[in-house]
């Protein structure tokens, strides 16, 4: 029962919107199915609501339907990454405070330094975050049903999101040994240490950065981004659910 649940609870959970945005895309027989599955368990959610069910086993089913929700949204994103289909480099700015001083910066014939500093921070992020994406992935599959509970909201409707609220200072903390090494093979160290000695001659206040930080916050956030991007993928288009589902009744 359990191994029927958990895909029927997936394929409900984004039915409705696979119907609103992609109806052509199914077969009759498919949209059957999804009406179907969608309001047998549409009435039993509603039923453990209106009596209040909080039992383990309830919880238990829907968690782990969740769960394999964020397991495969963080995979594919960490696929996505790892072929090389994230360009993040020309996202990457520089902080607000340096380039609040790049007209001062430039009258004084230094701009070149904020240019080479602010491609470090791309490479080095581009770097790290392709030498960390398996570890936060590993994160997402660990990720507790407990979890799911504590974190989840009332406005919360996106799995990925729940995730972000638990997670992402973990995340971080994954990331920043891999920053720091990241950032000093770009030749960030170097680049840095010249930026500053400028920065602090021409500013009455002195630079205080964390590269380490500001790169694993950025790529942590990015990560995040992509999941949620292939978690409304999926919400817009479930087939694959759909099929794992059909297998089953086949079996």
């Amino acid at each position: 029962m359990k191994k029927f649940l958990l895909p029927v609870l997936l394929i409900t959970f984004y039915s409705s919107n696979a119907q609103a945005n992609n109806p052509d895309s199914l077969t009759e027989e498919k949209k059957n199915l999804i009406r179907i599955v969608g309001s047998l368990v549409k009435g039993l959610s509603k039923n453990a609501l209106d009596e209040g069910r909080t039992d383990a086993g309830s919880k238990s089913v829907l968690g782990n339907a969740a769960k394999e929700v964020l397991k495969g949204t963080a995979r594919r994103s960490a696929d996505k990454i790892l072929r090389g289909e994230v360009d993040i480099r020309n996202g990457i700015k520089l902080p607000d405070l340096l380039e609040q001083k790049r007209e001062l910066f430039k009258q004084k014939g230094k701009e070149i330094l904020l240019d080479n500093f602010q491609q470090s921070l791309r490479e080095a992020s581009q770097n790290a975050l392709r030498n960390t994406v398996l570890k936060m992935a590993e994160k997402a599959i660990d990720f507790d049903v407990e979890d799911l509970v504590r974190f989840a909201g009332s406005d919360t409707m996106a799995i990925t999101d729940v995730f972000k609220n638990a997670k992402q200072s973990t995340l971080v903390e994954v990331a920043k040994p891999i920053a720091k090494s990241a950032f000093k093979l770009a030749g960030g160290n170097k680049t840095f240490k010249k930026l500053k000695k400028t920065y602090n001659k021409l500013s009455d206040e002195k630079l205080d950065l964390n590269n380490e930080d500001l790169i694993a916050e950025k790529i942590t956030g990015i990560f995040l981004e992509e999941m949620k991007a292939q978690e409304q993928q999926l919400k817009n288009n479930p087939l694959n659910l759909l099929d794992t589902l059909i297998n089953l009744f086949k079996q």
